[in-house]
């Protein structure tokens, strides 16, 4: 089979080719600041909702709650969150952002932010308005066609409310 040439891929191919390149980067250098992309999203997630119970938590970055916990365990022992039980319903655990957290959650912020400064210098304001409004139809149409049995979404809504949505908020 031939090699297709880049003018040639379909939008779908370049779409994974374009996410993975992003996912990679993300990766990268969250790394370099000491923090896996699910760690991240936990912290950003906390930075709007700080005092979380752990299930909406898991829900709101898109995981199974088995899997937060050993993920919570970890930025725990790192001193960047810390859980307690609710007053109230003593079945509830909240999370929270210690100072520390506040700190590595800026950092993980300053991360996403270079990151979007980089996407901004790709396109003119009006071709980057366009490809959002690409991006968020193609999303709005294949959220339908998820199967029934999939794994809860990690990554959207854009992991959750949790990432930055301006540069001002650092």
């Amino acid at each position: 089979m031939p090699r297709l040439h880049d003018e040639d891929l379909p939008v779908g191919t370049l779409l994974i080719h374009v996410s993975r390149l992003f996912r990679e980067i993300a990766r990268s250098r969250l790394t370099e600041i000491g923090l896996h992309r699910g760690q991240a999203f936990v912290l950003l997630r906390l930075a709007y909702h700080d005092g979380s119970p752990q299930h909406l938590l898991a829900q709101g970055v898109h995981i199974r709650p088995a899997t937060l916990t050993p993920m919570l365990q970890k930025l725990e022992e790192m001193g960047w969150i810390t859980r307690k039980t609710d007053r109230r319903d003593r079945r509830i655990t909240r999370v929270y952002l210690t100072e520390a957290g506040h700190t590595k959650r800026r950092e993980a912020e300053a991360v996403f932010n270079a990151m979007e400064i980089e996407l901004d210098k790709l396109y003119t304001p009006s071709e980057r308005e366009h490809f959002r409004q690409y991006l968020l139809a193609a999303r709005q149409g294949l959220q339908g066609n998820r199967p029934a049995h999939a794994e809860p979404c990690r990554h959207g809504p854009f992991a959750c409310d949790a990432l930055p949505h301006s540069r001002e908020t650092i």
